[in-house]
């Protein structure tokens, strides 16, 4: 656990629990990256300068840098599935009001090497209406 001195900071990440496909992921969460994204169409006048700007479509789109575990190794090697493209994910995070919610899996890649654990980068996003609901 880190110890602050000095000046306090926003250290370390405070997700503590993801669930993916409605099961929870035993993952390690090693990296999060945070944007607000939208759709926009400048206006503009005659001579081409910008007068306005028209903003639609927000939304919010996480990256996990995470590693699958588990309490035994079939546990961790069950684990290693990388998630579905539309998915949804939810995130708890009681310290971090632009992160916890409701989000669809937008991205997922695996990367392993013979020198390190496997891990997984996923991108989920979070639009403006909660579309994180399968509809049958």
């Amino acid at each position: 656990m880190a110890v602050q001195k000095g000046l306090g900071v926003v250290f370390g990440i405070s997700s503590s629990a993801i669930t993916i496909g409605g099961q929870a992921r035993t993952w390690n969460v090693t990296g999060q990256s945070v944007s607000k994204e939208a759709e926009t169409v400048v206006v503009r006048d005659k001579d081409g300068e910008t007068k306005g700007m028209v903003v639609y479509d927000p939304r919010d789109v996480i990256g996990l840098t995470v590693y699958p575990n588990g309490t035994s190794l079939a546990n961790a090697v069950t684990a290693n599935t990388l998630p579905d493209i539309g998915d949804a994910c939810v995130i708890t995070d009681s310290s971090d009001s632009d992160i916890g919610g409701n989000y669809v899996v937008t991205s997922s890649s695996k990367s392993k090497s013979n020198t390190d654990v496997t891990s997984f980068d996923v991108e989920v996003t979070k639009y403006s209406s909660d579309i994180s609901a399968t509809i049958s």
